[in-house]
């Protein structure tokens, strides 16, 4: 069941402040009580989250650039659809000289994929 809350808003204000106020005592009660421990932890905290961060921004961005060359090895923009065709794999270097040879005779790019069974229905 829910409960009704009739204070006004300036006193839920000045709650939230007093909260905000006792917390920030709190905290400051802690570093003042705990000076020396926190001398020796604090830089190694500080130097273990900005590690974990660098790593896993790293992780990140090679893990976009990885899904980037996924996505140009498996597309083929066709020019005369104006859009990109999609592969079901990667072309081998066999199959990029064919596709080459063939696109240069004047074949459809569909076509070409098609019969390589390599175009993504």
């Amino acid at each position: 069941m829910k409960t009704v809350d009739l204070r006004t808003k300036e006193q839920k204000r000045a709650d939230r402040k007093n909260a905000l106020r006792n917390g920030w005592n709190a905290v400051a009660g802690f570093v003042r009580d705990n000076y020396d421990v926190l001398i020796v932890v604090a830089p190694i905290v500080v130097t273990t989250v900005g590690g974990a961060c660098k790593v896993a921004s790293k992780a990140i961005a090679n893990n976009t650039i990885d899904k980037e060359i996924r996505y140009k090895e498996r597309t083929i923009y066709d020019r005369s659809l104006g859009r990109y065709t999609e592969l079901k794999r990667p072309m081998t270097a066999r199959e990029s000289l064919e596709f080459e040879e063939r696109r240069a005779n004047g074949e459809r790019v569909n076509t070409i994929l098609d019969d390589m069974r390599l175009l993504k229905k």
